[in-house]
């Protein structure tokens, strides 16, 4: 049985074990939060309990003993951008200076984090062998690409790049990725560059997409109607709708390391660069617009949020522009209380801020509704039934049609 341990067990890290796992691999899932290995241990508990379960083995530890005896290592530490917009890589880095004791000859140690162009070969393949005090294993760059939540596309759907700092490497890396996934074989530097890319492409078209919006607005024709038309050309176009913002540890995040690495070599990227700010900025937008219904004023409204996890059917609330938008609410004076079924509790401009329960008597009081995250176990009807106002931010209520109380984004 083939072994691999995979370290951090966050969004990325969990469903990777995962996929593993059910394939009949041994597998060692590592995070310093019990609560990450508790979370695995739940999902995969109905596997683990079938008498006739003929597929993996799965061990859980917190620190990173025994890993020497374990072939291939997957990273999925999580990595940042400073506040000046630079990369930060203090998390990864501080997971592979524990890894480093533990590095055995031969093993494999992908680099599921993302980082930037030229990091896993300049800094990343330097730091292990100043760490471990050698260099007799093999490093690649092999980029998540995981979508949660995406029902359309199964882990082992999406094609794995791979990117190894030598020739060995990457033949090591594809033999063992290659039993269940299909490889598609680059440099290392090249495959960091491919993951910016593919997030900056998605930064840069939903905020063109938000743009539409807000000169739609000033149009006054329905931006959604308008992308629906523009999807029915069967070439050349391709759908990016508007939102309050992005959110997550990608959008965000890994296009600003573009944007950094342009700096660095004197090529700036523009357009990332512009629609970042666009994007930063929406939050912002839609309460400007929340607060044009009110001639103004949103000081003394009472507002309920609802959804605040970044995307639709996740409880992920990382860089959430919901909870943007509930801070700026906030500090125009308006009174404000969030549902979302899959969030029961989040932290706000230092307060501690628990989902309010939807019933027809708690519209009574509401002055207006913010539709921010598209979750599909939430009683849109008795919304529309009950509310004076809503701001639908995402197109959720498009199939009620034309109704006084509802305004789009």
């Amino acid at each position: 049985m083939v072994s691999v341990a995979v370290i951090g067990l966050g969004f990325v890290g969990k469903e990777l074990a995962k996929h593993f796992y059910n394939h009949g691999y041994c597998v060692v899932g590592v995070d310093t939060d019990k609560n990450a290995l508790e979370r695995l241990r739940i999902e995969l508990q109905p596997q683990i309990n079938q008498s006739t379960w003929n597929g993996g083995i799965l061990s859980l530890q917190s620190d990173y003993s025994g890993l020497e005896k374990v072939p291939n290592i997957l990273v999925c530490l999580p990595t940042d951008v400073t506040e000046d917009g630079a990369p930060d890589l203090t998390i990864l880095l501080d997971g592979l200076k524990s890894l480093a004791p533990h590095i055995a000859a031969g093993q494999l140690i992908s680099i599921e984090s993302t980082v930037y162009p030229g990091a896993t070969k300049g800094v990343i393949q330097k730091f292990l062998i100043d760490q471990s005090g050698h260099k007799d294993f093999f490093l690649v760059c092999s980029p998540e690409r995981v979508d949660p939540t995406n029902t359309q596309y199964d882990i082992g759907d999406i094609p794995k790049l791979v990117g190894g700092v030598d020739k060995g490497s990457t033949m090591v890396a594809r033999r063992f990725y290659g039993h269940t996934f299909q490889v598609v074989e680059v440099t290392a530097n090249e495959a960091e560059l491919a993951k910016l890319v593919e997030n900056s492409f998605r930064l840069v078209n939903i905020g063109l997409a938000n743009e539409w919006a807000q000169l739609a607005k000033k149009l006054r024709v329905n931006i959604w109607t308008v992308i629906n038309a523009a999807s029915t050309k069967p070439f050349g176009f391709m759908p990016f709708y508007p939102g309050p913002g992005v959110g997550g540890n990608c959008i965000p995040v890994n296009p600003k390391y573009l944007t950094w690495s342009g700096r660095k070599h004197h090529s700036p990227q523009h357009t990332i660069k512009h629609y970042d700010a666009v994007n930063e900025n929406q939050p912002q937008y839609i309460v400007n617009r929340l607060a044009e219904h009110f001639d103004g004023e949103l000081k003394g409204k009472t507002v309920l949020l609802v959804g605040m996890a970044y995307k639709a059917n996740t409880s992920d609330t990382r860089n959430s522009p919901s909870v943007d938008v509930a801070k700026l609410l906030i500090e125009r004076g308006a009174f404000i209380f969030y549902h979302d079924p899959l969030v029961p509790a989040i932290n706000i401009s230092g307060g501690r801020w628990q989902s309010d329960s939807l019933t027809e008597e708690r519209f009574d009081y509401i002055n207006a509704v913010v539709l921010l995250t598209a979750h599909t176990d939430i009683d849109y009807a008795m919304i529309v039934g009950c509310a004076d106002y809503i701001f639908d931010t995402r197109n959720i209520l498009g199939g009620f049609g034309s109704l006084p109380n509802i305004e789009i984004l």
